[in-house]
């Protein structure tokens, strides 16, 4: 097995620097061949037999549970249940860390983010999940806080995929209809949220061998129109809030004074005061680490983390 996954992914449709440069990271990309070809990097005969697969990997296990309006949530259930699950009512399963399970699909990852060109510790936040559903299950409106890549594997399942015009980059999931996550970025969602995909949603029959990369905060909708199997890699890559935030993390942890329990800034007005000028006093010393704020240290540091 190479376990080079991308040229397998991308096909003659692009190759991958044309990827990175057209696509990669902000626009979709959907490519359709044999699905025989991922046998140069994984073991797919793990997915012929779905039960199989359920009980068989040593995987985290989900039920996904869908309300009236399509909102999914997750519960964590013994693989032996999961499979029940699926084999008596068809039931959506997935099963997480298939990568930590399957070496050859580990590796497989190690590679990928290689090829896109990020560094190598992105790889713990690098996963991949198989999504396992019985004819006519799906998963309802919603978007993904990062890039994520689907190989579809057995059966036929249809997507429906459309910009996110309410939020740009979000840095949380989130599905239509359910509360909005506390976060800035939804603070100023603009315009209301229906539970329905557009009319002019992009529709995309995914059947074996078929390959869909879906940037983060694509809204989509999933539906099984036979029984499916897919694999689902999902790819954080690091924002620029990501490289300064954990540029400082790094550099002020090597103080003590930074390090030390905040304890009595909100017990009275007089402890308030007193933690506001210790703090004035420790930001005016911030300029004195020469490599703080210096872009090209930001961005070697964190291409370099372990």
């Amino acid at each position: 097995m190479s376990n080079y996954l991308l040229p397998q992914l991308l096909l003659s449709q692009a190759t991958v620097d044309e990827f990175i440069r057209c696509y990669w990271p902000l626009k979709p990309f959907f490519v359709s061949s044999a699905v025989e070809r991922f046998d140069s990097v994984f073991n797919r005969s793990y997915f012929d037999d779905p039960i199989n697969a359920i009980t068989r990997l040593e995987c985290p296990a989900k039920l996904v549970h869908q309300n009236e309006k399509g909102n999914c949530t997750y519960t964590f259930v013994p693989n032996t249940v999961a499979a029940t699950a699926y084999r008596m009512n068809g039931r959506s399963v997935c099963l997480n860390n298939v990568d930590r399970a399957m070496t050859d699909i580990g590796l497989a990852l190690e590679n990928l983010i290689s090829e896109l060109k990020l560094p190598l510790h992105v790889r713990t936040s690098t996963y991949c999940s198989a999504y396992i559903s019985g004819q006519g299950k799906g998963l309802g409106k919603h978007f993904d806080n990062h890039e994520v890549f689907v190989l579809q594997l057995t059966g036929k399942k249809r997507w429906w995929i459309n910009q996110n015009e309410n939020v740009s980059f979000p840095t949380l999931n989130h599905s239509a209809g359910d509360p909005l996550p506390q976060r800035p970025e939804f603070l100023q969602l603009r315009g209301s949220v229906s539970t329905d995909m557009p009319e002019e949603a992009i529709c995309i029959d995914m059947v074996p061998g078929s390959v869909l990369f879906l940037p983060r905060g694509f809204w989509h909708t999933t539906e099984a129109i036979e029984d499916s199997v897919s694999l689902s890699i999902g790819v954080h890559v690091p924002t620029w809030y990501d490289l300064l935030v954990t540029h400082l993390q790094n550099r002020l942890l090597r103080f003590e004074s930074w390090r030390t329990p905040v304890t009595k800034a909100w017990t009275s007005e007089k402890d308030a005061l007193i933690a506001i000028d210790q703090l004035e006093c420790m930001l005016r010393e911030l300029p004195k680490d020469a490599e703080l704020g210096i872009p090209e240290v930001i961005i070697s540091h964190f291409g370099i983390l372990q």
